[in-house]
Order: structure tokens, then C-alpha cells, then sequence
């Protein structure tokens, strides 16, 4: 180590290094205020720590697992949306807490990866969430991988182990979508007072087209085209930033076709919207939302869902009842009306044939009403 004094009065120490890529000597330096035996003491160890630091970065067996998590999430974090940062949050707390900070990343083995899954599994959490646990870690020791600080993921022999399914948990699971009657009953009970009026509407656009909660309450007035009757689909609503952002994949961007009473229901957005702006001002509903409150804000998810919910209660349907049942119903309508996957699956934006077959896979209730009128009339 050699220290140079600088023209403000400090000092600089300096410590050679040599470069594991190119095998030449590099240096490293700190600025500091005094050059005492004490002040050598420090540079000495601030130089070492910096040193060790771009080793361990080229060499990678010594990271620990908080600083590998650090650079995989530098890395990751651009490439997604807002939403899905705030989605693995938790998760990704869970891990941080449960590996600790001076953890080396190579000693998370497998068997602690599976020993944590399965605590989240006996705790009672739902598989969807202790596998995306799993998938947490798949996704930064891969990154160590790539980055040549691991030599295997040990993330890919962890299992998340699925519980069997009671007979009612089937059930439900086949029973994810409502009968048109249903949807046309609770749109009844909707319509019944003005004040849930664009709920009612919103709730309609979703079971006549397939579309997310999230792109109904982000579709504005230059995305609809009431002359041919289509509606683009290139965005979704972020319920947190209250703003709207890119879809939910590449595939979710489309072109939907729309039938006469969802453009009715566009006309009188539309006409309504015209309305409140002339008694409210020209901010009403600044973003030109196609569906709004009152107030010209989206519409809300949780007071859709607690909204339709009553309505539902009100005709008798017992189902867990989401904006998202919607969707799936929408899906149910199309196999009863015998559309092909490929074009389901092309409205729906949907990118993964088995989410799309699962709903064909249940067929709806006129549809096995049908079948037996079919087989009685074989003689």
C-alpha cells in the first residue's frame, strides 16, 4: 500500500490488485482525512474489502445470497411492470428473512429450499403461493448461474408439493364461471337503481367479450370504434399507481369484435360521459375512461366485486363471484356456441392453450341438457 497526498489536504491510499480477466495489475483506491497509524489501519481494510469485493464479483463462490439477490433484482427489476414488482414483494421478503444476510449463496441448498416450501405448505398458505415461493428462488439462482457465481440451481430439484383436493375444492373449481341466465339475473339486480348503473355496464363489456377487469377499466374513447364494431385492447389498469400501463403480456395486445349490445353500452358511456362534462367541466374523467364513477375516477375492483356480490346474493347464486368470473364465463359462452380454441384463445388474449381448454374441458349446463336430448333421440 502507498498513500499520495492530495492538494486539499487529504490523503489517497492505494493498493494493487491483479485482474482475474486480464491478469494484469489494477489498483484500488480510498481518500481519507489523516494519514496516523489509525487512518492507515482503516485504509488497509476499506482497500482489502474493495479488493475481495471485485474477486468475489469475477470469481463468485464467495457472494453471499443478500448480495446475489441484490444484483439479480437490479437486473430484473426494468424488465417488468410495477405490478409485478409489488406482486413478489412479499415472497421475496420471505426468502431474505428466512436465508439471512451473511448466508453464501452456495451453501442454499436444496433441502433448505424444500424444508421452506414445505413450512409455507403446513402453515396453510395456498399452492399458488408457496410454488411462487419456490419459483422466487428458481428465478435468482438461475441468475447466479448465468452470472458464473453458482455452479447449479439447486432451486430446479425442489418440488412444491400439491394437497389433494376435497370434492367440494373440485367442484368449485369446475363451477369458476356462471350460466348466461345467471349474468343476464345480476345485471337485473344491477340495473334496478342508477347509482351502480356503470357497474352494471361494466360488468356486461366483460361477460360479452372476455376482457380482464383491468383492461375494461383502462379502455378509452380511441380505442373504440362503434362503425365496425371493434374494440382495442392495449392496456390495463395499475389499481396502485391509479395510471394505465401496458397489458399483461404481448399477447393481450388484440382487436375484439364487439356484439350490438356492448356498443350500446359504449353509445351510452359515451353519451353520458358528454353529459357530465358539460354540468362538471371539461376535467371530468380527464383520462377518458370508457366506464367511471361519478366522480369521473376508474372503476374500483373491490367495489366492483363487493357490488356484484350482493347482486348475486340477491338471485340466489352461492358462487365465489370475482370480476374475474366474468372472463371465464365469457370463455363458457364461446365453447357453447361451439367457437374453435385458437379463436377463444386469440379473443381472450390468452398465450397458454391448457388455461383456455380448461374452461372448454367444463362444459355449461344447456350443453349437457343437450347431450341427453341427443342421446334420447337415438333409436
Amino acid at each position: 500500500m502507498w498513500v499520495e497526498d492530495l492538494p486539499n489536504g487529504k490523503y489517497k491510499y492505494f493498493e494493487r490488485y491483479r485482474d482475474p480477466l486480464t491478469e494484469k495489475l489494477k489498483k484500488v483506491s480510498v481518500t481519507l482525512d489523516k494519514k496516523t497509524p489509525r487512518a492507515q489501519k482503516t485504509a488497509i481494510k476499506e482497500l482489502t474489502e474493495k479488493i475481495n469485493k471485485i474477486l468475489s464479483h469475477n470469481e463468485g463462490s464467495d457472494i453471499t445470497f443478500v448480495d446475489l439477490y441484490d444484483e439479480y433484482y437490479k437486473n430484473w427489476s426494468p424488465t417488468v411492470k410495477a405490478s409485478s414488482l409489488r406482486g413478489t414483494t412479499a415472497n421475496d421478503n420471505r426468502i431474505l428473512e428466512k436465508i439471512g444476510k451473511d448466508a453464501k449463496a452456495r451453501n442454499v441448498n436444496r433441502r433448505l429450499i424444500q424444508d421452506l416450501v414445505n413450512e409455507m405448505m403446513d402453515e396453510g398458505y395456498a399452492y399458488s403461493y408457496y410454488n411462487g415461493f419456490k419459483k422466487r428462488f428458481h428465478s435468482i439462482l438461475d441468475f447466479g448461474v448465468r452470472m458464473g457465481y453458482l455452479e447449479v440451481n439447486e432451486a430446479s430439484f425442489v418440488k412444491a408439493p400439491k394437497k389433494t383436493k376435497t370434492f367440494n375444492e373440485v367442484q368449485e373449481k369446475r363451477d369458476s364461471y356462471l350460466e348466461l341466465s345467471d349474468i343476464k339475473k345480476i345485471l337485473s339486480v344491477l340495473r334496478i337503481t342508477s347509482r351502480v348503473e356503470h357497474i352494471a355496464n361494466f360488468v356486461e363489456f366483460m361477460a360479452y367479450t372476455g376482457a380482464r377487469y383491468g383492461e375494461t377499466a383502462a379502455l378509452t374513447i380511441d380505442e373504440i370504434d362503434l362503425e365496425n364494431g371493434t374494440v382495442i385492447i392495449n392496456g390495463t389498469y395499475d389499481r396502485a399507481l391509479k395510471i394505465k400501463t401496458t397489458p399483461k403480456t404481448e399477447f393481450s395486445y388484440r382487436t375484439i369484435t364487439i356484439p350490438e349490445n356492448i356498443k350500446k353500452i359504449i353509445q351510452e358511456q359515451l353519451e353520458l360521459l358528454e353529459l357530465n362534462r358539460s354540468v362538471k367541466g371539461k376535467e371530468f374523467n380527464k383520462d377518458n375512461y370508457i366506464f367511471y364513477t361519478v366522480n369521473g375516477a376508474a372503476v374500483d375492483l373491490d367495489t366492483l366485486n363487493v357490488v356484484v356480490r350482493r347482486a348475486a346474493e340477491k338471485v340466489g347464486i352461492t358462487k365465489h363471484i370475482t370480476s374475474h368470473i366474468f372472463r371465464h364465463s365469457h370463455i363458457a359462452l364461446l365453447a357453447e356456441l361451439g367457437i374453435p380454441l385458437s379463436a377463444a384463445m386469440d379473443r381472450v388474449g390468452h398465450t397458454d392453450y391448457k388455461t383456455t381448454l380448461n374452461i372448454y374441458s367444463h362444459v355449461t349446463k344447456s350443453v349437457k341438457i343437450d347431450i341427453v336430448k341427443k342421446l334420447n333421440e337415438i333409436k
